[in-house]
Formats: structure tokens, sequence, C-alpha cells
């Protein structure tokens, strides 16, 4: 059976948000994904339908962009009626939390099951920001909405704010990167990369206080230069947390820090391969903005047998295994990642390469059962 889901979303850009594109890809064996997307960017993926509404424009989106998509809220509504009833959707997949509550008036008039999917500021942001959005996802939930969130951590915080458990699925996104990566791929797990200094350390995120480069710059000490190449990808959002970033970064000049701009998923997936580890300090910002669930980086690092470093934030702990696929650390302090950092450089070949092989093994069956999938369709079936 193939069911038709239309899934609604601010943005699909495929170079900012390639996690949402794969989530997709898992299940469009199994389902007719329709994507409306108030922002998007051509060429579309040929896997996918679209609603033929929204701007086609680059990212960042310009206010300009954002004026008019204002303006044509209420005409693409209309068109929104007329596709469901052409296409006979069966159910609307909301993604972000604030977007389900900008619809929430339209959700009630459509009378079609429906689910959020939660990411990032979705969890604690939004509701610390406006104290009524734990109102909103409890309206969400007696209309009868499912919530979709990443992991344990999240699932139980989302309960606590007046949902229903039996309304709340994990539906974990990892992904076999090993097999997406193009070109002549072995089996980084068995057989790494050499483990000699300088260590390669390995970030793609958005420039954000959550993200924590800063925490990892900082941390550096004068006996680590020349031991290490960090390498941040990503795109500058907060600009004062950059601009503090660029200023530690000079401060740090006897390092080889290295900040890039966003990269293709090629370009990722290369610069993950190169790497010894993936890194990511994630914490909870000063807006109380959380990873919600665990970074899709790390997830796949481990694919591509890569062991993270990450912290006890979030779902993060769920994937993370302290000392057996990566390292974890308490989250805001510094001095455990200097220590970290001595202790990777007293590490040997035959340890790492156990670090690799325990990485990928720690991933490798939940990839080949397609637990993504699984998780996906379990929700929709449960709805349809």
């Amino acid at each position: 059976m193939s069911y038709r889901i239309l899934h609604i979303m601010d943005c699909f850009l495929p170079e900012t948000m390639n996690w949402l594109e794969k989530l997709l890809e898992e299940s469009s064996d199994k389902c007719e994904h329709h994507i409306y997307s108030s922002f998007y960017k051509r060429p579309r993926n040929e896997k996918f339908k679209y609603v033929d509404a929204g701007i086609n424009c680059s990212y960042p989106v310009s206010i300009l962009s954002k004026i008019k998509n204002k303006i044509n809220q209420a005409s693409n509504i209309k068109q929104l009626d007329n596709y469901i009833h052409q296409q006979k959707i069966q159910l609307i997949h909301f993604h972000f939390g604030n977007v389900a509550i900008q619809y929430k008036d339209w959700i009630q008039k459509t009378g079609l099951p429906f689910c959020v999917s939660l990411y990032g500021f979705d969890y604690e942001y939004l509701v610390y920001k406006n104290r009524s959005i734990k109102s909103d996802y409890v309206f969400l939930s007696k209309l009868g909405g499912r919530f979709i969130v990443e992991g344990d951590y999240s699932r139980k915080l989302i309960q606590r704010y007046g949902i229903s458990i039996q309304q709340i699925h994990i539906v974990h996104m990892l992904y076999d990167r090993q097999h997406q990566k193009s070109g002549n791929f072995f089996n980084v797990a068995e057989f790494p990369i050499t483990y000699s200094q300088p260590i390669k350390l390995f970030q793609a995120a958005t420039f954000t206080e959550k993200k924590n480069q800063l925490g990892l710059v900082e941390a550096l000490q004068d006996r680590h230069a020349s031991c290490f190449i960090i390498s941040f990808y990503g795109e500058q959002v907060d600009k004062i947390y950059f601009q503090e970033l660029e200023k530690a970064v000079k401060s740090k000049y006897k390092h080889c820090i290295q900040i890039h701009d966003k990269i293709s998923l090629d370009e990722y997936l290369n610069a993950l391969d190169n790497s010894h580890f993936t890194i990511n300090l994630s914490k909870r910002s000063k807006q109380n903005d959380t990873e919600g669930g665990c970074p899709v980086i790390l997830k796949d690092g481990l694919s591509l047998g890569k062991p993270g470093i990450s912290t006890n934030h979030c779902d993060i702990p769920e994937i993370i295994v302290n000392g057996c696929n990566g390292f974890l650390l308490p989250e805001n302090d510094h001095s455990a990642v200097t220590e970290l950092l001595d202790r990777l450089l007293l590490l040997s070949q035959k340890e790492y390469t156990k670090l690799c092989c325990n990485a990928r093994e720690s991933v490798k069956t939940n990839i080949s059962q397609k637990i993504t999938e699984q998780d996906l369709l379990s929700v929709y079936k449960s709805m349809i």
C-alpha cells in the first residue's frame, strides 16, 4: 500500500536541509510524498511530488520573499485545499512545531489526520520565548495530532508539556551514508585512515551558540598547537556569535582552525571521510535553544565509522557511548574538553581502529534494518 502524505514546511532547500530530504527519501518507495514549502529552490527531487505554490528563492530567504509569502498566504491555503481533494491526500505531516501552529485553524477545517515533527528549537526555545506555545501544542494534540521526536529525552519533555505519551512517536534519523557517498569507497571502519598528528576534527553545523564551536576553540591550549586541524563548516545564523568565534580563532593563531561556508552533500561526506573524529559539543544556549534530539552529523559519522565527540545533551547519550564509539563530555565543561584533547594525542592506532569499528557497529544493525523508514511508516500506519 502506498500512503499519500502532504508535507508542509517553511523551507525545503536541499543544501541546508539534506537530512529532511533524506528522511522522506527513505520511505519514497512506500509513500507518495507531496511537498508544499513556502520557500524552495529548484531543481526539485524527482522522487517527490510538489504543490505548485510557494516562492522559488535562494538561502538565506530575503525579506522581500517573506513579504510576498505573507501576501500569498490566503491564496496558498485555497490551493492546498484543492490539492488535498485532487490528490486524495490521506495525512498531513508538518515539519517544525511553529509551522503546525501557523496552520492550526486550517488543520481543524481539513479534518485530516496529521502529525508534527519537532526539531531543534521547537522543544524548548519556542516554549521559552512564548509561553502560549505549550498551549498550542496541547491544542494540536486535542485535535488528534501526533508528535514525532528523535529520542527518549525528547519524548519525556513533550509529555511534560501535557501531551499523552501515546501521541508521541520516536523516529530515528539514521542514514546509510556509506552507500550514499559517490566515487570509490572502502569500509573505513575496518581500514581507518592513519591515526597520526595532526588529528583532524570535523564539524558541519550552523554557527550558533548551541552548536558550541566556541567551546572547542576556547579549550585549546598552547601545547595543542600543530597537533590538531579543526574544520568548521556552516552558515552564519547568529552574527554576534560568529564574530565572537572569529575573535577567539584569531587569539588562537598558533593553531590550525579553519572556518568554511556550508558545503554540498558530496563535499560533506568527503570531508567526513577524511577526518578522524566528528565533534559537536552541544549545549543549551542562553535563550534555551537546544538540539532537542541528536545532531545528524554525529550519526552520519558513525555510519562512516567515525567516532563522535559530544556532550550529555538532550538525546545525544542515546547515540554516543563514552569510550566505545566516541567520547561524551559534561555539557559546558571546557576543562573536560581540554583533558580529552590531551587524551586524543595519546591514542594508539589500535585504539583508534577499535573506536572506528565500534562506531560503525553501533549503527550497522539499525541501518541494515532501515530503522528510519520503519519508524516513519509505523507512525503513518497508526494514523491512516
